[in-house]
């Protein structure tokens, strides 16, 4: 399997803080269900002073796993998802053990982001903490992933880190049974757009074959949309994880990408970029080469092109077509630009 990312470490990590901003403490509900709360001194808890707290209100308080976590029940086969928009039969048929419930109800907890007034040892300790958990989980068993699978469809929190935690242990290691969810969740309008891009993103790099399938209409796609749709660049960068996963080539769908004026401009940016780490092929540097001399107003992205030939093209032939374009570009920014370029690669 796959580990996450830097990139993903860093969402992770961002994510955590950003959700917490502005918050306040949690509020008990009518019928008593506990809430976690931070100390508000580091040192109220001892060596675990940053970890959550359970504290139940009402007199029928439930344990801590019913935050959106699995019951004791086992969590029967059928769960409503986002409140009956979605129902779904969750892998009915496999009994999932206290212990895989609770390591995913301890795996929620962890992922909820501490108190922002806390200092920065306290949340770089916490972030180490949650990638390590989170990454121990994903190579789980069955069980585990099924256990996570099942407690992201009862989940009826807000936290965004929870929900990205639970569908990436279900996606590693319930791959078959979250399959349908991604799925919907990729493609169903009315789910929380983060979670429809993250499921996009996991189901790139856990089913490729069904990733590819889906997003045929969406990269090739020249007009506009119909309705919201996660955004293009990550279903172009799935794209390429996609197609490297299955050994296939992505230059085809870069070279669209790059050159289609209704591609969000996110998407082109990423696709001439991708494009320069596959030297050698024709039609990638084809399309470089138009979007480089086009004169649509996005330097940025003419930038990107150039520098993605610098590094896929033989030199001569790079700096004989910088050199051209130089000499008859009106654009002051990105002739200075080509100078450069032309400076620091192309001198003797």
């Amino acid at each position: 399997m796959t580990l996450p990312s830097p990139l993903r470490a860093a969402l992770f990590f961002l994510l955590g803080l950003c959700s917490a901003c502005g918050e306040g403490p949690a509020e008990p509900d009518a019928e008593g269900t506990p809430e976690l709360t931070r100390p508000s001194d580091p040192g109220e808890s001892g060596a675990q002073g940053v970890e959550a707290q359970v504290v139940e209100t009402g007199a029928d308080a439930e344990p801590a796993e019913d935050l959106g976590t699995p019951d004791s029940s086992g969590l029967a086969g059928t769960a409503s998802f986002d409140d009956g928009h979605l129902a779904h039969t969750v892998a009915g048929g496999i009994e999932i053990s206290a212990e895989s419930r609770a390591r995913v109800a301890e795996m929620i907890e962890v992922l909820i982001p501490l108190d922002q007034t806390l200092t920065s040892d306290y949340h770089d300790r916490h972030f180490v903490r949650q990638q390590k958990l989170v990454e121990e989980l994903m190579h789980g068993d069955l069980e585990v992933g099924i256990a996570a699978l099942r407690a992201y469809v009862e989940y009826r929190g807000e936290e965004t880190l929870v929900r990205d935690g639970l569908l990436t242990v279900a996606a590693y290691a319930a791959t078959d049974e979250s399959r349908e969810l991604l799925s919907h969740l990729v493609l169903d309008y009315g789910h929380p757009i983060d979670d429809r891009t993250y499921a996009l993103t996991l189901l790139a790099e856990t089913s490729p074959g069904i990733f590819r399938e889906l997003a045929e209409p969406m990269v090739h796609r020249h007009e506009g949309l119909a309705h919201t749709m996660p955004p293009d660049e990550f279903w172009i960068r799935g794209w390429v994880t996609a197609s490297e996963q299955l050994g296939l080539s992505p230059v085809e769908a870069l070279a669209d990408v790059v050159t289609n004026l209704r591609m969000e401009q996110y998407a082109r940016h990423f696709a001439a970029e991708a494009l320069g780490r596959y030297p050698g092929d024709p039609l990638g540097a084809k399309a470089l080469e138009a979007v480089m001399v086009e004169s649509s107003g996005n330097g940025y992205l003419r930038r990107k092109a150039a520098q993605a030939l610098r590094v896929s093209i033989p030199r001569e032939g790079a700096c004989e077509l910088f050199y051209h374009v130089f000499s008859h570009e009106a654009d002051v920014d990105f002739r200075a630009f080509l100078g450069d370029m032309l400076e620091e690669h192309c001198r003797e």
